[in-house]
């Protein structure tokens, strides 16, 4: 599991970022940014510049990661800096740890920069400084908070990423700036990231799915009951979704119309549970013959997905890619990675 792990992270997570992020570590010479050492100019964010004599995209991301914030936190960067500059800053940073993530960095290094740079926030808002020293601390922590939660928490955010925001999440439920009322959320959220993750088995349910079609119309349509554990093959996707919805019909469109995904549906290596976890079973059922004959049609007889006690989805659609064991591989995607990140298994297996 580990093995395929590590070939998930670098074929789906963020594969659209790659590029953008080597830009930041290859040189420092960018002339839209200016690299300062212990000092802030005109509300500017100083970015620590890499050394000429650390070569290699990985090797010059990961000393970005490290050293990011060393001239911020040791200036008063609260006060000089923008807001404006700061969340500019902070998406590079977090583009940087997309990046090493999609490359198989150790995931312990990048858990500890998150946690250490939200401390660090937390430690200047509570120090020993002055008065107005601390708010403007207290400010520029809430709105890094603010940040995580858009970037990496958010349903429409293209660097979402659970397992980067958890441990954002863990350093703020243990800072003493915010208080217990305010911690609430985060706590909640934290319940929500931390479900089926990466790598991790995906929590089953039960589920009803069309067995047979009916010559008298979807109302007659002949249901069974299934599990997500009863089903067996190479990889399960879990296609949950709306047909009714603009933005799952083009996933649809595009899950539906791949070449190799039919042929791994065809040939059993791959199968496909379209789930529905509204209420309107006659909505559902109406547009049975949209999708696909070899996928599984099913609904969520007990309607205990949308509570988010299981899965905790954010919005639809959802894609999850689970191995043949039920470990999830890739969560909370969209048709396109999906596909990505199978044809290249394929192309492993020489199939």
């Amino acid at each position: 599991m580990i093995q395929m792990f590590g070939v998930i992270r670098k074929y789906v997570v963020a594969v659209a970022f790659s590029t953008v992020c080597v830009s930041l570590f290859v040189s420092c010479g960018n002339p839209r940014r200016k690299c300062v050492k212990n000092k802030i100019k005109s509300g500017e964010f100083p970015y620590v510049e890499v050394p000429a004599l650390i070569v290699g995209d990985s090797a010059r991301a990961a000393f970005a990661a490290e050293n990011f914030w060393n001239n911020y936190m040791a200036s008063d960067g609260a006060e000089k800096v923008s807001a404006g500059n700061l969340g500019a800053a902070y998406n590079e940073y977090l583009k940087t740890l997309v990046f090493l993530y999609s490359i198989n960095a150790p995931y312990d290094s990048i858990y500890n920069s998150l946690y250490r740079l939200f401390s660090e926030f937390d430690a200047k808002c509570t120090g020993d400084s002055t008065v107005k020293d601390r708010e403007n601390w207290k400010k520029e922590f809430f709105a890094m908070i603010k940040f995580s939660e858009m970037w990496l928490y958010g349903a429409n955010s293209a660097i979402r990423n659970d397992e980067l925001y958890i441990p954002v999440l863990k350093a703020v439920i243990n800072s003493g700036t915010l208080s217990h009322d305010e911690k609430l959320q985060y706590r909640y959220q934290l319940k929500i990231a931390s479900l089926n993750r990466m790598g991790k088995k995906a929590s089953d349910f039960d589920f009803e799915y069309v067995c047979e079609p009916s010559d008298m119309g979807s109302e007659k349509l002949v249901l069974k009951r299934g599990s997500l554990y009863s089903l067996r093959a190479d990889y399960i996707m879990i296609y949950f979704n709306n047909p009714d919805c603009n933005a799952c019909r083009e996933n649809l469109k595009i899950l539906g119309g791949d070449d190799e995904i039919k042929k791994m549906v065809s040939s059993g290596n791959l199968k496909i549970l379209s789930m529905y976890i509204d209420k309107d079973i006659d909505l559902w059922k109406k547009h049975y013959d949209e999708f696909p004959s070899g996928w599984i049609y099913a609904y969520d007889p007990k309607f205990v997905l949308r509570n988010n006690n299981i899965y905790g989805l954010k919005a639809i659609p959802s894609i999850y890619l689970l191995d043949g064991d039920m470990h999830v591989i890739v969560k909370d995607a969209e048709a396109a990675q999906c596909i990505y990140f199978l044809k290249n298994m394929e192309s492993r297996a020489g199939r």
